[in-house]
């Protein structure tokens, strides 16, 4: 399976916002067959913030990781938001590998501007940095010029500055 982000676009005056896809691979699939993938919309929405500059983009890259090593399961996904200020934990709300919703919670948002007028965020980076077998999220918010860093050794995340 295939994990991708689409930014912001226009179609003539409407603005379509930027989405997360993961596209399926079909079970018969091989290099160079003609085989349909499967597209599945995880979260959408996501705009610049909080105007659109020429040249601004949202969202921004999308990391799928295994919250629990020793539990393993269906990944999660941290999404910056790029030029739109945010970044999203989406958690899959079921194990089964046919299912494809996913939740979206909002885990940090930026309200500094940078020069261009955009709350920039910077790609997440996660990793296991403190051997716990769950993951440390780092996040360079470029317009507050500042580096976060979220654990997720307890049940819901918490913030360190």
């Amino acid at each position: 399976d295939i994990l991708a982000t689409a930014q912001q676009h226009s179609q003539g005056s409407e603005v379509i916002p930027g989405k997360v896809f993961a596209f399926e691979q079909p079970a018969a699939w091989e290099v160079g067959s003609a085989s349909n993938w499967t597209r599945h919309v995880l979260a959408d929405g996501y705009l610049p913030q909080p105007k659109q500059p020429k040249g601004s983009g949202a969202p921004g890259t999308a990391q799928a990781f295994v919250m629990d090593a020793s539990q393993g399961g269906k990944p999660h996904i941290v999404l910056s938001g790029d030029d739109g200020g945010v970044v999203d934990l989406l958690s899959p709300v079921s194990q089964k590998p046919e299912e494809w919703v996913y939740d979206k919670q909002t885990l940090y948002t930026s309200h500094t501007r940078t020069v261009q007028g955009v709350s920039t965020i910077g790609t997440a980076l996660v990793a296991d940095v403190d051997g716990t077998g769950r993951p440390e999220l780092f996040i360079a918010s470029y317009a507050e010029n500042k580096l976060l860093m979220y654990t997720f050794d307890s049940l819901m995340p918490s913030v360190v500055v």
